[in-house]
This record gives C-alpha cells, sequence and structure tokens, in this order.
C-alpha cells in the first residue's frame, strides 16, 4: 500500500482564509505527520466540532499511464477521500499533469499538491493552473503550497536557495497574490518579491471563493502562517517527537 498520510476534520474548513487579517483564528483540519508513520489530532476541547476522519493517499509514482489511473480509481474504490502528489524533483511525477490525469479518472476522488514548492512558480501563473484544475476536476481541488525546503529542489535546477526567512516571507507574499487573483476581476500588485500590473484573474476556480489551503511545518513561523491563512494544517513531527511536543 502506498497510505503514509492522514488527516483528521475538526471542522468545516472555513472560506475567505487567504484574505484574513494577520491574528485571525479558526479552527481548522490538522494533519499531523512524521517520518514513516502518521497520527491525527483531535483535542478534547474540538470533539463537539469534530467530523468523521479523512483519510488521503500520498503518492505519485507510476512507470505508465495505465498504472497511474489504476491507482487513482483503485484508491477512490477504496474510499479514500484524497490523492495528494508532492512536488519534489527527485520524487515520481510532476504534480500538474499527474492530478489532471488523476481527475480525469475518476468521479468523486479529491486531488490536491503536498505541497506546490512556492519558488518553482510564479504565484500568478501558479493560481490560473489551479483555478483551471479546480474547474475541471469540479471542484475537487485541494491546494497545498510551502516555501520549499531541500536543497536539491534548488541546486539541481540552479535556483538560489535563500534563508528559510526570505522564503517564507516570499511565500506569504504569494499567498495573498494568489488568493486576490481568484476573488477579483483584475489585481495590481506591487510586493517585495512579485509585481502585477491589471492580471485578469482567470479562469476562477469552482470551489468559492477559492480550494482550500493546506500549509504545514514544523517551527513557529509556518504554523504561525498556516494559522493565519490556511484552511488545513499540518504538523510535522521531527523524529524522536513524543505527546508532549504534539
Amino acid at each position: 500500500m502506498y497510505i503514509d498520510w492522514m488527516a483528521c476534520s475538526l471542522h468545516q474548513p472555513q472560506k475567505g482564509s487567504l484574505l484574513r487579517e494577520p491574528g485571525a483564528h479558526a479552527l481548522k483540519e490538522t494533519v499531523i505527520s512524521s517520518i514513516g508513520r502518521s497520527v491525527a489530532l483531535s483535542e478534547r476541547s474540538l470533539l463537539m466540532h469534530s467530523r468523521p476522519f479523512r483519510f488521503g493517499v500520498a503518492t505519485g509514482s507510476a512507470r505508465s499511464r495505465a498504472e497511474w489511473v489504476s491507482r487513482a480509481r483503485r484508491a477512490e474504490f477504496l474510499g479514500y477521500a484524497t490523492l495528494v502528489v508532492a512536488d519534489h524533483l527527485s520524487t515520481g511525477l510532476a504534480p500538474l499533469s499527474t492530478l489532471a490525469i488523476a481527475a480525469e479518472a475518476t468521479t468523486s476522488l479529491r486531488i490536491g499538491s503536498l505541497v506546490f514548492c512556492n519558488d518553482f512558480r510564479h504565484p500568478a501563473l501558479l493560481a490560473r493552473e489551479v483555478a483551471t484544475l479546480d474547474l475541471l476536476s469540479d471542484g475537487r481541488f485541494e491546494f497545498g503550497l510551502g516555501a520549499g525546503y531541500l536543497p536539491d529542489d534548488y541546486t539541481q535546477p540552479g535556483l538560489a536557495f535563500d534563508a528559510p526567512g526570505t522564503r517564507i516571507s516570499r511565500l506569504e507574499e504569494a499567498i495573498q497574490l494568489i488568493g486576490r487573483l481568484w476573488t477579483e476581476e483584475s489585481v495590481t500588485f506591487a510586493g517585495t518579491y512579485y509585481t502585477l500590473k491589471e492580471m485578469q484573474g482567470k479562469p476562477k476556480p469552482l470551489q468559492r471563493p477559492y480550494p482550500p489551503l493546506y500549509i504545514g511545518g514544523t517551527a513557529k513561523r509556518m504554523l504561525s502562517l498556516a494559522a493565519r491563512y490556511a484552511d488545513i494544517v499540518g504538523i510535522g513531527l521531527l523524529p524522536g517527537a513524543n505527546r508532549q511536543a504534539v
């Protein structure tokens, strides 16, 4: 089997989160993952808001179209809620095309990125790709976006591997930009890292105002970013982490 993560739905994701003011907090769907194992978090104080667990398949390798289609359909047949694909140069297939094929091969299985590396694509172009996937999958896309963390993902294609603080700041600006493109007709944006001039936000995603956003991390700044913007929060556990760490 290729399942290696699961999610616990704590409540219906709150829409509008990409544009929430800093400091706004809401109950979220939470994913806790660790090396080689996964657990789901459900705090006693949140039980009254709980929903059924969602189980997802994280995969992204196949030797042929037939094998990939079979894998996606198998996940749907077995009752998994979501199929997610990573975005690393060293692991499996490229995510955008792979997820499009999975969506075409299934009818109810949700698809998602776990996670897109923000530095691989200009966020305005990524917003367009994700909106297209959401529209053509009948609103089944879940949008995972991260700051990038594997040095090889940067050194192999000759990308600058900036300091973590810079990459996270760039990620936050990308999240704000993407949210505007999905909710406004035309966007002019002048930030520290990105600039847009009267860009048309087309197409719009089918899920309104946009697909659920997943952000994960192990340290305070990334988890704080997730608390401000994300609908689904991934809490990474370092090797040796215990219950107190959670």
